[in-house]
């Protein structure tokens, strides 16, 4: 997961990270929209929308690719002022949204809405998991 822009990894010569991250970002937020497209009954998103997409991505990568999201899509009413504020939590200040042109997840706003709520649920536990592992 690389969290700086591209010209700090152009500066720092670690642009091929950079690409590496901005390929799986890419890749999950394809993962959500399809997931969200499988899962979603009309009414309801179904529990595996979230595990299908966690258990491809981690839920750093996942959380990234949301927030990058509402972020993105600042113009947006159909954000809640929660997901707006669970954002600044996410991304760092000085990344610009032009960052996240290519990941920006295409499924619609309110669903989008839903699906973090999800991941919101079940956010404590997953932290509390992640760094188990990384403690390993």
């Amino acid at each position: 997961m690389y969290r700086r822009s591209r010209e700090a990894a152009r500066a720092s010569g670690e642009i091929d990270l950079w690409r590496e991250s901005r390929k799986q970002n890419c890749e999950c937020a394809a993962a959500i929209k399809d997931a969200i497209d499988r899962h979603f009954d009309g009414m309801h998103l179904g529990d595996e929308c979230l595990s299908d997409v966690l258990d491809a991505f981690d839920y750093e990568r996942t959380a990234w690719v949301l927030a990058a999201t509402v972020a993105y899509k600042d113009y947006d009413g159909r954000f809640s002022h929660s997901s707006r504020e669970w954002v600044k939590t996410i991304l760092p200040p000085e990344l610009s949204r032009e960052e996240f042109e290519g990941y920006v997840c295409q499924a619609h706003p309110a669903l989008l809405e839903g699906y973090i709520r999800m991941l919101q649920k079940y956010e404590p536990e997953l932290q509390e998991e992640m760094e188990g592992l990384s403690q390993c």
